[in-house]
């Protein structure tokens, strides 16, 4: 999953402002993502509070931090773990926060996630224990 502002976000004005959401609802696994057929409701909500979170961040943004946004994201780690950890933050205050910690776990402990994808959600999100979570997704 992934929301982003539309690609012209920044020349709108901010009652204008348009956002995308992205999802996998291919039959197989993304190297980034478990099919959301396979991810239980709770854990599906959670990460959808995640992205509605990030809009809430855009909407907070001027137009110029809007614009500048993408870099940001590519050019410092620190940053991008900032954004992920407020949206995290975001989506627990509304009572998410359980579906967030089974959504990180469900992929850590997901074979067929990739390495890849395991070490981002390691680095960039919220800390979580999966030690006593032992749920796992058949695919």
């Amino acid at each position: 999953m992934e929301a982003r502002p539309n690609i012209f976000g920044p020349f709108y004005k901010k009652n204008n402002l348009s956002y995308v959401l992205l999802f996998n609802t291919t039959d197989t696994v993304h190297k980034f993502a478990i099919p959301l057929k396979n991810v239980p409701i709770d854990v599906l909500d959670a990460g959808i509070a995640h992205e509605l979170s990030h809009i809430i961040q855009y909407q907070q943004t001027t137009r110029w931090q809007l614009f500048f946004l993408p870099s940001k994201f590519v050019f410092s780690s620190s940053f991008k773990k900032n954004f992920e950890t407020e949206a995290d933050n975001i989506a627990s205050q509304h009572s998410f926060t359980d579906g967030l910690h089974k959504y990180f776990c469900l992929h850590l402990n997901n074979s067929n996630v990739s390495a890849e994808y395991k070490k981002r959600l390691k680095e960039f999100y919220m800390e979580q224990d999966c030690d006593d979570f032992k749920d796992t997704i058949d695919i």
